[in-house]
């Protein structure tokens, strides 16, 4: 599924008459084709979860989006909480920073993995639980946590978990914002690989989020750079890498690389 993003703006909605409003994200375009795995990497506070939220139609209350978010046919700003939450469970998948948050906690695995099955789909128990082990396969977790709850796990697991939530409905866009924060390098590689093969695997599009181009290399083919709201740079993911034009985009590589040689692997 294409996502055509224009000139997308968040704002902090106005208190009080005098007051005006606070804009956060200021003019965005971004796009994501079929099947293309694209980045949007900036530094903190740059702006980079409020697109995300826009997109999804899940902004908190106090934030108001503007602009043009096209998910296929559907224009996701202004429509109506039904069709937005219908989009969300079909077509689209999300899976964020902290999946010890994400996850309820008093949700075994299976029961996570099966909430949008359940939400979106009218099957009976036997074909849920056999979609459930499908995924749970898919994403490398043992059959036997099925019945686990998110506090007998491990980070990188329950970042499986949530990869396997976000993707049990086949959705055609998967939307991951920092999925990776929150884990070491090593599972960090791991987790960012599964995602891009499972991914590839459906062809579907991914628009992964992040603020760590070490990471962006390995997920995305051509990326968008922002700061303070808006997009400053975009280009192939490898290009930036090594051409970096913008002030902000070149700090970040150079962070990346600085990790990478402390890892042992090359930015």
């Amino acid at each position: 599924m294409s996502l055509i993003v224009h000139d997308l703006t968040v704002d902090v909605a106005a208190r009080g008459r005098r007051a005006p409003a606070r804009p956060i994200v200021r003019g965005v375009d971004l796009r994501v084709d079929d099947g293309e795995r694209v980045g949007l990497v900036g530094p903190s506070g740059s702006g980079k979860s409020m697109v995300s939220r826009a997109i999804l139609g899940i902004l908190p209350p106090h934030l108001t989006a503007g602009g043009s978010v096209l998910l296929g046919d559907t224009q996701m700003i202004g429509a109506d909480e039904n069709i937005a939450a219908s989009m969300r469970g079909s077509y689209t998948g999300a899976v964020f920073q902290n999946p010890a948050a994400a996850l309820n906690p008093v949700r075994t695995v299976g029961q996570s993995i099966a909430l949008p099955l359940r939400l979106h789909y009218e099957l009976d128990r036997d074909e849920i639980r056999e979609r459930v082990l499908r995924q749970m396969r898919a994403v490398e977790l043992p059959e036997r946590l099925e019945s686990a709850y998110p506090h007998e796990l491990s980070g990188g697991q329950r970042q499986r978990v949530a990869i396997a939530a976000a993707l049990v409905t086949s959705p055609r866009l998967i939307i991951a914002d920092e999925p990776t924060t929150a884990l070491d390098a090593v599972v960090q590689r791991r987790i960012v690989d599964l995602l891009v093969s499972l991914v590839d695997d459906l062809g579907s599009s991914l628009l992964f989020i992040t603020h760590d181009f070490a990471v962006l290399k390995r997920a995305t083919t051509r990326c968008y750079v922002m700061e303070a709201g808006r997009i400053v740079e975009e280009g192939a993911t490898e290009a930036l890498l090594h051409d970096a034009r913008h002030a902000v985009t070149q700090s970040l590589v150079e962070a990346a690389t600085a990790l990478s040689l402390r890892g042992g692997e090359e930015a």
